[in-house]
């Protein structure tokens, strides 16, 4: 499915630094897919840009996608040293609840959080922007916020080939609307790992979750 010529490009909603647990980093750096990526929070951005350094085929938003543009608040842990633990970094989220989940369960590490007003876009909008209309394969990952950006997306306009999204965060309410979308949209469901969804379409195009 992920092949040389299997995907034409790609979109990946959630960046982090490029690197550390990206299930599609290897693929992207493998089969030089061209593609845009998007990381809302400024240290992850740099890091993000670097580890792609060299790479014309790529693009980089420092934003936010959500159901509707504007500003939102994104929660962060400030201050965070090279001696703390690399999750440090990848738990930012526009999702206040899931945050505080994750950043509590280390004594103190609330105390250092902090919020940042974020410019926040449509997914069809950035498609707009750079005048996609087909995508071969699409990760999200933006620790708790996958359903509100999957529930948001006009599968019925847009061909979305695969779709690679996380659900660790999701409650089991908004796993099953997110299942029960993506399926009135022809995609098939597999599991993938313990906490992971896999989502493929039963035409030529594939979509998958993470």
């Amino acid at each position: 499915m992920v092949g040389p010529n299997a995907i034409r490009n790609f979109i990946q909603i959630g960046s982090n630094d490029g690197a550390t647990n990206d299930p599609i980093r290897e693929s992207i750096s493998k089969y030089g897919w061209p593609g845009i990526l998007v990381e809302p929070d400024a240290f992850n951005f740099e890091k993000l840009v670097n580890n792609y350094k060299g790479r014309d085929n790529l693009h980089f938003e420092k934003l936010g996608i959500g159901p509707e543009s504007g500003v939102w608040n994104f929660y962060r842990i400030d201050r965070i040293q090279a001696d703390e633990p690399a999750w440090f970094n990848q738990i930012g989220s526009f999702d206040k609840g899931t945050f505080i989940n994750v950043a509590g369960v280390v004594d103190g590490l609330l105390d250092r959080m902090v919020v940042e007003k974020i410019p926040v876009i449509t997914f069809e909008r950035l498609l707009n922007k750079y005048g996609i209309n087909e995508v071969g394969l699409l990760h999200i990952d933006t620790e708790g916020y996958d359903y509100r950006i999957l529930r948001s997306i006009d599968f019925s306009k847009h061909k979305i080939r695969i779709v690679f999204f996380e659900t660790e965060w999701m409650t089991q309410h908004e796993l099953r609307e997110t299942i029960s979308y993506l399926r009135g949209y022809g995609y098939k469901i597999y599991s993938h790992i313990s906490d992971h969804m896999i989502y493929s379409h039963i035409s030529d195009h594939i979509a998958l979750l993470t």
